[in-house]
């Protein structure tokens, strides 16, 4: 009697796993966006595939990328990586831009139909293949009719304006702090040219009171800025380009009563235009001239000058299954005295080693001899304290370095928003 307990458990084991092996797969989804899209909507809308957290283990690799667009939108790249049993499959992209004005909400209802659709080739080959109802009818009122066709006949010809203000205010016992800020632009953005008109300027004003028993501090710091720019960027062909800018600018943290700036250079991209959501490699040359004119003497003994100068840049970007990078070489020159120069270094990456394991890294850094505009004299140790005004210096660094791993289960399907602020 006592083996009937242990024989009805054995019985039950086996049915139990019989069960689960009878159970379809999935479908199994590693969802790679680098957070350009809700992750957690996504898993919540689409329900009849497994996301995973381990890459390796998915049945697809879907890579989601986006730019900027010349509206102020974005432009989304869907790439679906098929893996393991799909791997002889051929890559699918899907691409489709959503203007400035649509919300979030739409947003993320456009990514999940983009990917809903992507999935089909894939999930036709699983026994969810029941679970895809397709509705072919017209939409008439879609989310962002742009993304039609990119020569869809515009009303403002292209032309985006935007205005913006910005005010703060702070202030105890002994600091008190006001800044305001204002911008308006002007921009038009088509395949064969990008043009630009910007306005914009900030002021701050602090205060700092210290009453010790020796004497009363009080120190009052007031800086501001503004710069009226216009660019014109335009195509010369599948991997050139030609830009020249024009800038008008004031600044009193850099003893810089006004900056008159032309320059103009052209572009050769490594990697064609067409190619740069994914991957994008290109240098540039340009040639400047400036007329500076100073609030003071400067450390070279001068109250204005005009200067000739040179700046050669080279931009890279990856973004694959494996991670991205981003990175940025740029060098420039005054004709009049190489001396004065700016070498600065940019880098970003985030790579997938293997599984869960990830490693990051990045740095930004510029060797800085060409701080032209620097007040002559020494500074008191309020105007340092208090950044009243710019100091020389002949570097900065800003850098950083990780591992993370993780491991455990790779389901990865449900979504719990409780406490979401802990």
């Amino acid at each position: 009697m006592k083996l009937i307990p242990v024989v009805l458990i054995f019985m039950c084991s086996i049915l139990l796993t019989f069960a689960q092996e009878k159970q379809p797969q999935k479908l199994k989804v590693f969802l790679d966006c680098n957070s350009v899209c809700d992750e957690n909507f996504i898993k919540t809308e689409i329900t009849v595939v497994d996301f995973v957290l381990d890459r390796l283990a998915a049945d697809v690799h879907l890579l989601i990328t986006s730019q900027v667009n010349g509206s102020g939108g974005n432009s989304f790249q869907l790439i679906f990586f098929g893996q393991n049993s799909f791997k002889n499959r051929l890559n699918d992209s899907l691409l489709f831009s959503l203007s400035a004005n649509v919300t979030s909400v739409e947003t993320r209802l456009e990514t999940v139909k983009r990917i809903k659709l992507g999935l089909i080739p894939f999930i036709i080959n699983t026994p969810y293949v029941n679970s895809i109802e397709i509705n072919m009818q017209d939409i008439k009122n879609d989310v962002d009719n742009s993304s039609s066709t990119l020569f869809t006949k515009d009303k403002w010809n292209y032309w985006v304006y935007k205005i913006g203000i910005d005010g703060e205010f702070n202030e105890d016992e002994v600091y008190r702090n006001e800044k305001q800020s204002g911008n308006i632009s002007v921009n038009r953005t088509t395949p064969s040219l990008r043009v630009n008109f910007l306005l914009n300027g900030n002021y701050s004003n602090s205060r700092y009171e210290y009453d010790s028993s020796a004497s009363i501090l009080n120190i009052k710091v007031v800086n501001s800025n503004y710069e009226m720019s216009h660019y014109l960027v335009a195509s010369l062909g599948r991997n050139w380009s030609y830009r020249y800018e024009l800038s008008y600018s004031n600044s009193t943290f850099s003893n810089i009563k006004n900056k008159l700036y032309f320059g103009t250079g052209i572009e050769y991209a490594i990697i064609p235009y067409s190619q740069s959501n994914n991957k994008f490699f290109a240098i540039n040359y340009n040639l400047d001239i400036s007329r500076y004119n100073y609030f003071e003497t400067t450390i070279y003994d001068k109250t204005s000058e005009t200067l000739l100068g040179q700046k050669i840049q080279a931009d890279l970007s990856l973004k694959q299954k494996w991670g991205y990078i981003t990175s940025r070489i740029t060098y420039h020159n005054f004709f009049n005295d190489w001396k004065l120069n700016n070498l600065s270094a940019d880098l970003n990456i985030n790579l997938r080693v293997t599984g869960g394991l990830f490693f990051y890294v990045y740095f930004n850094g510029a060797l800085e001899h060409d701080q032209i505009y620097l007040e002559k004299g020494d500074a008191s140790i309020e105007e340092i304290l208090t950044k009243r005004k710019q100091l020389q210096s002949s570097y900065k660094i800003y850098s950083g370095i990780g591992l993370s791993y993780r491991f455990g289960s790779i389901l990865n399907n449900f979504v719990n928003p409780r406490f979401s602020n802990y």
